[in-house]
């Protein structure tokens, strides 16, 4: 009996080794959840310019050609939608003493998802490991691998033995996808897909848009009693995407941006969903501008047309 346990100890203390020695290898992956929290961690009180949002903020908005770019970082994640955005800027809020604009990036979508649903794990895990948002109890909701699951095994695979990773991070916070690297995608010939299973989605999805309305208004409230003037921003997207989108649910977005508007004095609206102006070279596909060209090239027209001070919808 004492040999029998003596071999389970053992047994137990290697299970607990190769858990510990995993989860060690799986948080010295690079990963963009924690470069950007510890940026915040070491820079927010400096910051008077913050850009949030999803995706079409991460690759379309770039910090680094602002006036104030020293004192400006671009917060966004790819994936991040409202329920997050509004997390994560209070997670930081306390922290961000000197701010005075907010510039919020909102994609066709983003209004009508909770990021924090179970199919989103990587996401999910991502804030709440490395971020210290949204955190939970439990040992399961603190360690990478037992949380992830498989998802850890291709995340360890992918670093280790493929070489892959994301790095390196923009400082600024821009998402570096070029338009070269778009064109592997294929994207054009998934356009209108995209475009019919989002709308299928945001249909079904009322209650996840009511709640993120709140959300909104929270984050809203909190800026106008601080002070801080709100940019909320639509980039462009490929002609055909925007053709594809249901017109109803852009109506909705349009209309409620709107209101906000004349709720909120400290708040402008800049809405280039159906802007033409731009080539292919300026897209890394449907809905996203590419880094190398896109990115640089909207920016600037939005920092020109924040500079005026009026609202602009290009629908």
């Amino acid at each position: 009996m004492k040999r029998f346990l003596i071999c389970i100890l053992l047994f137990s203390g290697f299970v607990l080794a190769a858990i510990a020695v995993f989860e060690w290898s799986l948080r010295n992956i690079p990963n963009e959840f924690r470069f950007k929290d510890e940026v915040m961690q070491q820079r927010a009180e400096s910051l008077t310019t913050l850009v949030i949002g999803s995706s079409v903020a991460h690759e379309g908005i770039d910090p680094a050609i602002f006036p104030d770019s020293a004192t400006a970082f671009n917060l966004a994640l790819s994936g991040e939608m409202t329920t997050y955005n509004c997390m994560s800027f209070f997670h930081y809020a306390p922290r961000l003493t000197h701010l005075r604009h907010l510039i919020w990036g909102f994609s066709y979508q983003q209004l009508y998802f909770d990021d924090r649903m179970p199919e989103n794990m990587m996401n999910r895990y991502g804030h709440r490991i490395y971020m210290g948002i949204d955190e939970q109890p439990g040992i399961t909701e603190h360690l990478e691998c037992l949380a992830l699951k498989s998802l850890a095994f291709r995340k360890f695979t992918k670093y280790y033995f493929k070489g892959e990773t994301d790095e390196p991070f923009a400082p600024s916070g821009l998402d570096s996808r070029p338009y070269e690297e778009g064109l592997r995608l294929n994207w054009k010939e998934k356009t209108k897909k995209q475009a019919d299973d989002y709308t299928k989605e945001m249909r079904l999805r009322t209650k996840d848009r009511d709640m993120n309305i709140q959300l909104i208004h929270e984050v809203l409230d909190h800026c106008r009693k601080k002070n801080i003037q709100v940019s909320i921003v639509v980039p462009p997207v490929y002609p055909t995407y925007n053709d594809a989108c249901d017109t109803a649910l852009k109506a909705y977005n349009v209309n409620f941006f709107k209101s906000l508007e004349k709720e909120y004095a400290n708040l402008k609206v800049f809405y280039y969903f159906g802007d033409k102006r731009y080539e292919e070279k300026d897209y890394y596909d449907y809905g996203h501008l590419s880094s190398d060209h896109g990115a640089q090239k909207f920016t600037r027209r939005l920092l020109a047309d924040i500079a005026k001070g009026e609202s602009i919808y290009i629908e």
